[in-house]
């Protein structure tokens, strides 16, 4: 990866809105970038079992519900 293209990348995020546009796993929808750097590509399936999980999954009646303990600190 170019310096330039990790730079692009890094300062990447995406507006989530009600979440369910916004893929958990790929999408690099928190401060941290993209949960699949953070936590490793085979995480998605060990955690959640799915890989194209929406960030809607984790939002219930308009508040966070962590589900996935792993993702308390981020």
């Amino acid at each position: 990866m170019t310096e330039l293209h990790h730079y692009a990348k890094s300062n990447m995020m995406k507006v989530i809105g009600n979440g369910s546009s916004t893929l958990l796993w790929h999408d690099p929808w928190t401060n941290e970038g993209r949960l699949v750097d953070l936590l490793g590509a085979g995480s998605h399936t060990t955690l959640t079992h799915r890989q194209h999980w929406r960030v809607s999954s984790l939002i219930h009646n308009q508040q966070w519900s962590l589900a996935l303990p792993a993702l308390t600190p981020i």
